[in-house]
């Protein structure tokens, strides 16, 4: 009689510790510990560049062209003291507008400003906004011009042919 008792303890015994585990591991602390992924908090600061022609991509710019564009600053929370400034790189020049603006924002307001730039004459300008409020910062940029492809540098080596006979130039530095 005293073996079938201790084969029922000991199996209320792992029962209980099972039950105890599960319990545990449904705890809200350890709820992100088991593969569930946490999410990075969103910033309160959001700026965000936009061609203010509708459907025109920063590809579709050529050099010399005048582009009007809209920064649009954004937070999630009441700021007093908010800074949004606009730099132009690349040969990218301000025709028109604002560079920079500072004052109050409020939750889910957007500020606006809007600037014309002259792309560069060659090569590729860029626009880039920092919109700051102390130690918070938000950044966006935006591309004047089609991106310029890289071309092989080093002087032409030997002509030579592949496997199926095709030319072959190699480059060397």
């Amino acid at each position: 009689m005293s073996r079938i008792n201790m084969k029922n303890m000991r199996t209320f015994n792992i029962a209980i510790a099972l039950i105890s585990l599960s319990c545990f591991a449904a705890l809200p602390g350890n709820a992100g510990q088991q593969g569930t992924s946490r999410t990075k908090p969103l910033s309160p600061l959001t700026v965000t560049i936009r061609p203010v022609q509708q459907g025109l991509l920063s590809s579709d710019i050529n050099p010399g062209d005048v582009v009007q564009l809209e920064v649009v600053a954004l937070t999630h929370t009441m700021l007093t003291k908010t800074t949004l400034k606009v730099t132009l790189t690349g040969g990218a020049k301000l025709v028109g507008g604002d560079d920079q603006w500072s004052g109050p924002m409020e939750k889910g307001i957007e500020t606006v400003l809007t600037i014309t730039v002259a792309a560069p004459k060659s090569g590729m300008g860029e626009v880039k906004a920092v919109l700051s409020a102390g130690a918070l910062h938000g950044v966006a940029q935006f591309s004047l011009g089609p991106e310029t492809k890289s071309k092989a540098t080093g002087s032409p080596g030997t002509k030579t042919k592949d496997s199926k006979g095709l030319d072959i130039i190699e480059y060397r530095k």
